[in-house]
């Protein structure tokens, strides 16, 4: 018999001395339920924190399976709390600045549901062969931080796509972020701001980053956010511009949430995901019979780095790469590796000898498959 969801999962060390990518996967296909995700370490113990994640969500599955098709949104919230208190637990509190940590997007489909939850900046892309997706297709299910309401960016116009990324984003130019941040620890002597972190756009220019230009500045009168919507260079081909947070010591993070990071985690950065779901059904019902392959692909940024959004969906979905699924046993892991090879080409054009760890963990569905049986076995 087929199967639903056909995984293909890969990882290159690019130029450094060691891979901090971990991937994972998890399957139950009597049970109709998949769970995959990438995290991507950074820091003196990046590896560590990426394979304490990973291992994590895995020995949590294998115990507490039960718990994702109860409560999915709860059971994937605990996976980072515990993943997080693993790493926590393993280290002194006088390392905390130097031990790092681990972006990490976890994706669980779960009979008719897909959810991905995320921190850090590991994106997650959904494809499809027509241009049926668009935002209003994500149902944003919950702030694992808090149930606090935030300042959001206005939103874009909706436009139908084949490409749209599921995951939120927590990067320091995230108006929601630095609405959170300042919520949480607020400066006792600057009304407005954050206690201790700064949100800055980057500069790869050789003066300090704490003279770095502010992202949010507040109004002298009624004390409303500013953002400054352009930043110095741009930190990968989508043109999203560079920035960081920046503590009182040494250092700076590239992301507002992630796992580990404790020392970051005591200003601010947070170790809570957001979640959010689409409803697979609803999806069918926009694809014709020959277009219920869809693609999840979860990549770290050695990888998304050098993609547009619908350059991934472009290579993913490009007929001989379904035609390789369909046909060959080993077609999604070809389509994998070959997604690979091209990212490290374009790393190696857009940033020299400066390869970063890339890593691609893609989950073919075919939604034909996935919700017949589901019917079969209600």
């Amino acid at each position: 018999m087929d199967a639903a969801v056909k995984f293909g999962f890969t990882t290159d060390i690019g130029t450094t001395a060691v891979n901090q990518d971990h991937w994972f996967n998890w399957r139950n296909d009597n049970k109709h339920i998949y769970v995959f995700g990438v995290g991507d370490g950074h820091g003196k113990l990046g590896e560590v924190a990426s394979h304490i994640a990973s291992s994590t969500v895995l020995e949590y599955l294998e115990a507490n399976c039960d718990g994702l098709e109860t409560d999915p949104c709860r059971f994937l919230h605990e996976c980072f709390i515990l993943s997080h208190k693993k790493f926590k637990d393993a280290y002194p509190q006088d390392d905390y600045d130097r031990a790092g940590g681990t972006t990490l997007s976890l994706v669980a489909i779960v009979r008719d549901k897909l959810f991905v939850a995320n921190v850090g900046d590991s994106p997650v892309f959904l494809c499809t062969t027509p241009k049926v997706l668009n935002k209003d297709l994500v149902r944003y299910e919950r702030d694992c931080f808090d149930n606090m309401s935030f300042l959001e960016e206005t939103a874009s116009p909706s436009i139908l796509s084949s490409t749209i990324e599921i995951t939120r984003k927590h990067s320091a130019d995230s108006l929601r972020e630095f609405d959170r941040v300042r919520k949480q620890y607020p400066s006792t002597t600057n009304p407005g701001y954050p206690a201790d972190l700064l949100f800055l756009y980057d500069t790869n220019r050789r003066i300090s980053k704490r003279d770095c230009k502010l992202i949010f500045t507040i109004a002298d009168s009624g004390g409303d956010v500013i953002k400054d919507d352009v930043g110095e260079y741009y930190k990968c081909v989508s043109k999203e511009w560079a920035s960081i947070v920046l503590g009182p010591l040494s250092g700076h993070l590239a992301f507002t949430r992630s796992i580990g990071d404790l020392y970051w985690n005591q200003l601010g950065v947070s170790e809570h995901p957001e979640i959010q779901s689409i409803d697979l059904k609803e999806l069918a019902s926009s694809l014709k019979d020959d277009e219920m392959t869809i693609c999840v692909v979860a990549v770290s940024d050695g990888v998304s780095d050098n993609w547009t959004c619908d350059g991934v969906g472009n290579f993913i979905m490009y007929p001989n790469c379904l035609t390789a699924v369909a046909t060959n046993p080993n077609g999604a892991q070809i389509v994998a590796n070959s997604f690979l090879r091209r990212s490290l080409e374009r790393a190696k054009k857009n940033f020299g000898d400066d390869i970063d760890n890339a890593t691609a963990n893609i989950a073919y569905v075919d939604l034909k498959l996935l919700l017949f049986d589901n019917c079969k076995n209600l």
